[in-house]
């Protein structure tokens, strides 16, 4: 019952008067004193309901308004690359505009500082390749995406492989395996041009673990084949295998392939592995280790006993010795560098600095001339962190995109 209602309280009022008159004005009656104490009874105030803020939930909040903030400005940053066309939301769709980008990107590089610096380092100002026996024209096609200088592994696994001799390498990923077997296969490849492709025939088979090596070694064969007659094409699970089968039906000169596809169109009739010249094995380890021995063999049944077989490897696992008897026949071995040595290619720096300076330290490196057009990976300890930097980088003009456990792709 609300007590501050007049009209209940004018009728307490007279009730108490007419008390006061029959008692003369003792108060000591039950009734009247609690009556008295309804009239004189103060309306209870609602106090608001007051949140104390911790330091844990005002720090949580102010990163939660920093990372907004951000947010906005790469987006900003974003729809500014995009109008200069510097940013795509989607991929390059097929291999051959990767295959482009690819080219693009690598004859950038040759203009750029550090190219002109490792072109000064050649002392002869001729390419190196030309010393290991490649072809002029692929060399000339080396001369414009800037490579001038063969790797250890190039160096010593051309030459052999050029002849037509197996080769079982052994390098460490990022030492430039690729071209030591593309520049010899694509090489004997041209030699052979005016042969007639049959439909559905694999002319050159390369096997790799995973998808992104495989796409990776696809790109890289095609931007040698560019502008030549020389087809090459990639086949991966998680694609529509339909377009697979379409795209192979008139044969195809170089194929890149994840052992599982490939036996998936084996088994379809999609293919034929009868006149393979060519066969590489690309991180044999790795396929080893994902369990790829059965496949492999199985794989081994369909090709021809006479072709020209490169295996390469990181390490020398126990049963790499099986594989090259299966495989090879009286390769040459190649041995550039040791399990567990660190790429020759790779410099590497050790900074001490304080916690709160090293975004600071991060932006200064990446924005450095000579490390612009480079690419990075940085790893950090948790989500929001990630999260937060690829904001900082994006808002400062750097493209970059996170990748953890609470998204499902890259965020750009």
């Amino acid at each position: 019952m609300d007590v501050a209602v007049p009209a209940l309280k004018a009728m307490l009022q007279k009730q108490r008067e007419k008390m006061n008159n029959n008692n003369g004005g003792d108060v000591t009656n039950e009734k009247a004193q609690y009556i008295d104490w309804i009239l004189t009874k103060e309306e209870k105030v609602k106090r608001p309901r007051v949140s104390v803020e911790t330091s844990t939930d005002k720090e949580k909040r102010n990163k939660q308004d920093t990372l907004l903030k951000l947010n906005s400005m790469a987006v900003q940053q974003k729809e500014k690359y995009q109008k200069q066309g510097q940013m795509s939301d989607r991929p390059p769709t097929n291999l051959k505009q990767q295959v482009a980008m690819a080219v693009e990107s690598r004859k950038a590089f040759s203009t750029s500082t550090k190219a002109k610096a490792n072109a000064k380092a050649n002392a002869n100002g001729v390419n190196g390749f030309i010393d290991i026996k490649v072809p002029q024209n692929l060399v000339a096609r080396l001369d414009i995406m800037g490579i001038t200088d063969p790797t250890p592994i190039q160096k010593e696994a051309i030459p052999h492989a050029i002849q037509g001799r197996d080769v079982m390498g052994l390098a460490q990923t990022g030492t430039g395996k690729t071209l030591a077997f593309g520049l010899p296969l694509v090489s004997q490849m041209m030699e052979r041009s005016n042969e007639r492709r049959q439909p559905k025939a694999i002319r050159g088979l390369v096997l790799a673990p995973t998808r992104e090596l495989a796409n990776q070694i696809a790109v890289q064969l095609g931007t040698l084949t560019q502008n030549t007659p020389i087809t090459t094409f990639v086949v991966v699970g998680g694609q529509n295998i339909k377009t697979q089968i379409n795209k192979l039906k008139g044969g195809t000169d170089l194929l890149v392939a994840t052992p599982g596809r490939l036996i998936d169109l084996m088994d379809r009739g999609s293919l034929s592995l009868s006149g393979t010249s060519f066969l590489v094995l690309d991180e044999a380890d790795l396929m080893l280790d994902m369990g790829f021995m059965p496949s492999l063999r199985k794989i081994a049944k369909m090709l021809p006993k006479q072709r020209q077989t490169m295996l390469f490897s990181a390490t020398m696992a126990k049963d790499m010795n099986t594989v090259a008897r299966s495989f090879l026949q009286d390769p040459v071995r190649v041995e550039v560098a040791k399990a567990g040595t660190t790429v020759s290619k790779i410099t590497q720096e050790l900074h001490f600095i304080a916690k709160a300076d090293k975004t600071a330290k991060l932006l200064e490196l990446l924005s450095c001339p000579e490390q612009r057009d480079d690419r990075a990976i940085v790893f950090g300890r948790t989500k929001h962190g990630m999260e937060k930097l690829s904001k900082k980088l994006i808002a400062s003009g750097i493209r970059a995109g996170s990748i953890h456990g609470k998204c499902t792709g890259v965020r750009v």
